[in-house]
């Protein structure tokens, strides 16, 4: 008997079951998502963050799905998707040609001792 599940980009439930006959047929991402869609746009937003993806990337799949209303997305990923434009926000850059470049940032602390 398949058991019900909750969507974890969009929270929609949805009944799939990894053991089951009747489900054995789809594909492993539903185990967490509930549709093609969902599971093809968190993985591209995902990929973004991770700087492996780009804002071309991302529109691509919102085009395929038809997604017009960026509310869904984080503000940050909203600004990029309606502007496109050069931001630095975080320790990201957005360049002119979509891709992320994430700088790093080490915040250490020198001690010269240890207090007990």
């Amino acid at each position: 008997m398949a058991k019900e599940r909750e969507c974890i980009f969009c929270g929609k439930k949805y009944e799939y079951c990894p053991h089951c006959s009747d489900t054995s047929k789809y594909p492993e991402w539903m185990f967490n998502f509930c549709s093609e869609k969902c599971h093809d746009i968190y993985d591209v937003v995902a990929g973004f963050n991770m700087g492996i993806k780009t804002v071309d990337d991302i529109k691509k799949v919102l085009k395929k799905y038809s997604v017009e209303d960026y509310s869904i997305f984080s503000k940050r990923l909203q600004d990029i998707l309606n502007e496109g434009a050069i931001k630095k926000e975080n320790d990201i850059e957005i360049r002119k040609n979509n891709s992320v470049s994430r700088k790093k940032k080490h915040n250490f602390e020198r001690r010269d001792s240890i207090e007990e």
